[in-house]
């Protein structure tokens, strides 16, 4: 009588975790159909495969950076709020407290023919 309540459990056992694994199966089929849809939905309405925020009249610097900048050698001629720093400036005689460390400079760039020609820094 053992053997056969040992093969009887099994056998409800296993008809239980087969009913769990079919309703299981529906249950998930339906979830990844929805979700498949949503994807393809969003894939197909909208086209931008890279969005960025950055806009260029929000681009900014610090007294630091350009003080960094002209530390490390300028390209071209730029104006610190109405001062023109010339490209082959002496750093060793420069007087770098004329620009506030701390504060935030709007840049504007001056481009000729593609190419920049002058940076302006305008204190905000």
């Amino acid at each position: 009588m053992n053997e056969n309540l040992s093969e009887f459990l099994f056998k409800v056992f296993a008809i239980f975790f087969f009913l769990i694994a079919v309703s299981m199966f529906v249950v998930m089929n339906n979830k990844s159909t929805q979700t498949l849809s949503i994807v393809k939905e969003g894939v197909y309405e909208d086209k931008a495969v890279y969005r960025s925020n950055f806009s260029y009249d929000d681009y900014t610097a610090t007294g630091a950076e350009i003080i960094s900048k002209i530390y490390d050698g300028l390209d071209v001629n730029i104006v610190v709020d109405g001062s023109t720093i010339l490209k082959d400036v002496d750093v060793n005689t420069f007087n770098f407290n004329s620009i506030e460390k701390n504060a935030v400079f709007k840049i504007a760039y001056t481009i000729n023919d593609g190419t920049i020609t002058g940076v302006t820094y305008t204190k905000r």
